[in-house]
């Protein structure tokens, strides 16, 4: 441990475990009250009808069964069960018990698995468009970096730097059209900035160029540069996230707004997170 302390600023430490955390518990709420990317495999027609038929099922019976749709939602409950405790574990994996910190590393871990399967799905519901995957690339590996790191593994801090740039990457890849522009990327800057759609294009290719260069910046050996990218990424990352909210104040209950956009919010705090650890790294090794 006092090896892994030279290596980990406490500041950084603290950035990546909140980050960790909050996607964590923040997905295991989304997949407990708004359902998984599972039902999509599973109902989907040209990939699973075969397993059906397998067990002696029609299709017709296998989507209309209520047995069914109880099991998946009992599967969401305990995964989100799961990745909730999980969430918890990150502030055991530094405890001076052993059996606590052995047992914690382990549970976040799984639930990294788990955020790593549930991308993987959802990947799947994004037909398979690499942007996503990308994009994604922090939120599930923010558990595996957090253990790394109490393992006094150096290389976590490289990792780290991949994973950010893949994130960024994803994300200007959508912003830039290089992928067709998701509709709630302009209807976020639609109702954030009260821009027109062409206006909103507009300024969505031009943060996507700020994303790919800022991402390509972090390998720079200038520290000038790459403090500059870290600190378009921390505020990029940051408003990125606070936009779920910001953008749907207006017209939506505040149920739906505690419910669904407070957890899209804080599911993405690692967006910023993450390059924020990754500065003070850069600035106090």
């Amino acid at each position: 441990m006092e090896h892994t302390s030279r290596i980990v600023p406490t500041v950084a430490r603290r950035c990546l475990q909140w980050g960790a955390c909050l996607a964590l518990t923040a997905r295991a709420w989304l997949i407990y009250r708004w359902g998984s990317p599972i039902r999509s495999l599973v109902w989907d027609e040209s990939v699973f009808q075969p397993v059906v038929e397998a067990f002696g099922w029609t299709w017709s019976e296998w989507v209309t069964s209520a047995v069914v749709d109880q099991a998946l939602t009992q599967g969401e409950t305990i995964t989100a069960g799961l990745l909730f405790g999980a969430g918890i574990g990150v502030w055991g994996v530094y405890s001076i018990r052993a059996w606590l910190a052995r047992s914690s590393r382990w549970l976040v871990q799984s639930g990294g698995v788990l955020l790593l399967l549930i991308t993987l799905l959802a990947w799947k519901s994004h037909f398979f468009q690499w942007a996503y995957l990308l994009e994604m690339s922090l939120q599930w590996m923010a558990p595996f970096l957090v253990v790394a790191l109490v393992q006094g593994r150096y290389i976590a801090w490289s990792i780290l730097r991949w994973a950010i740039v893949f994130t960024f990457i994803g994300h200007g890849l959508y912003a830039l059209g290089v992928y067709s522009v998701p509709g709630h990327f302009i209807e976020m800057t639609n109702n954030g900035l009260g821009l027109n759609t062409s206006q909103a294009r507009w300024f969505l290719r031009t943060v996507g160029t700020l994303d790919v260069l800022a991402a390509v910046g972090l390998f720079f050996t200038n520290k000038r540069i790459v403090n500059w990218s870290c600190y378009y990424l921390i505020a990029w990352g940051a408003l990125t996230a606070l936009a779920r909210l910001w953008s749907h104040q207006y017209g939506f209950s505040i149920h739906l707004l505690l419910t669904q956009w407070t957890p899209e919010v804080l599911v993405r705090f690692i967006h910023f997170l993450g390059p924020l650890a990754y500065w003070v790294w850069r600035n106090r090794r």
